[in-house]
């Protein structure tokens, strides 16, 4: 049969067409499938996994279970080491402790805090009093925290963390002792610019009373020993410290210009199991608004 030349064109540009057409539409119908097919997908999963409680592993939860473990292998470290890890000479990672694992009440730490700075102020030791009066109080806040070390996961160094407001917020004590009764670093903040000449109460100290002071804050479980003037090595590592707002209570970015800082060397000696002996630096130092005392293990 005879085909005109000019009929079997036509007929091939209506199949091209046709084939443009379709391919176009199946284009146009794959771009819509990806814009709204992850989100119909999601909206299924979302749908299927509504209420399902999913097993997480023990190390990202604190389970009793795990909190139980890491206490009874914590038992095993010295006081020394496990000062280590809450300042970080050890790489740990401090958080709060939940409320349901706490071994002691808060209204007991806070009297310990308030009963040792008591004692540093009637040895004129320290330049204020956490009191409470009918017109002078202080509200307080006390939280268990742990510094988990981080390579094993295994072990942490448990302390308080107690918090003294005065009602007219006219200053705050923040306190960090374990829960021996060891203080770590004792924090006091001025608001009142009549009161900040208390700011400087250690530029005089000597070694004796530096001796003194550092006796109370460890408490009675505990000998200085020997006191010692630090290195300027020792002080820059002292600095460093501070400057990394171990306990986030400094300002950001604080200048070595902005701190005004004194280092001693103390040897520490335990009276009831008559370890061996322990060397902190014992520092104390002051911003334009608070003064801060504090032990960090040597080695």
């Amino acid at each position: 049969m005879y085909i005109p030349v000019g009929g079997w064109n036509q007929r091939m540009k209506k199949k091209l067409s046709k084939k443009n057409i379709t391919l176009m539409l199946l284009a146009f119908l794959a771009a819509v499938l990806c814009i709204v097919m992850p989100e119909q997908v999601m909206a299924i999963h979302k749908k299927n996994t509504a209420g399902v409680c999913m097993d997480v592993p023990e190390e990202y939860y604190p389970t009793s279970s795990y909190y139980e473990v890491i206490k009874a292998s914590s038992e095993k470290l010295s006081e020394y080491q496990k000062h280590q890890l809450i300042t970080g000479m050890w790489n740990s990672e401090i958080s709060e402790v939940d409320k349901s694992y706490y071994e002691d009440t808060g209204y007991h730490m806070e009297a310990q805090v308030r009963d040792i700075v008591k004692k540093a102020v009637v040895k004129e030791l320290y330049p204020a009093e956490i009191s409470s009066s009918y017109s002078d109080w202080y509200n307080w806040k006390a939280t268990y925290m742990q510094a988990l070390d981080m390579t094993f996961r295994s072990y942490a160094g448990f302390f308080w963390r107690v918090e003294f407001d005065h009602y007219k917020d006219v200053d705050k004590f923040i306190a960090y002792i374990t829960p021996e009764g060891r203080v770590i670093e004792i924090d006091y903040v001025i608001e009142d610019y009549e009161k900040k000449s208390a700011l400087y109460f250690w530029e005089n100290m000597d070694h004796v009373q530096k001796r003194r002071l550092a006796s109370i804050l460890l408490g009675e479980k505990c000998i200085v020993s020997d006191v010692n003037d630090a290195t300027q090595e020792d002080e820059t590592k002292v600095m460093q410290f501070i400057q990394s707002d171990r306990y986030q209570e400094m300002p950001k970015e604080i200048n070595d210009t902005d701190i005004s800082l004194t280092v001693t060397k103390i040897d520490v000696r335990e009276t009831e199991n008559g370890s061996g002996k322990m060397v902190y630096y014992f520092y104390i130092y002051n911003t334009n608004d608070r003064v801060v005392v504090g032990f960090i293990p040597v080695d």
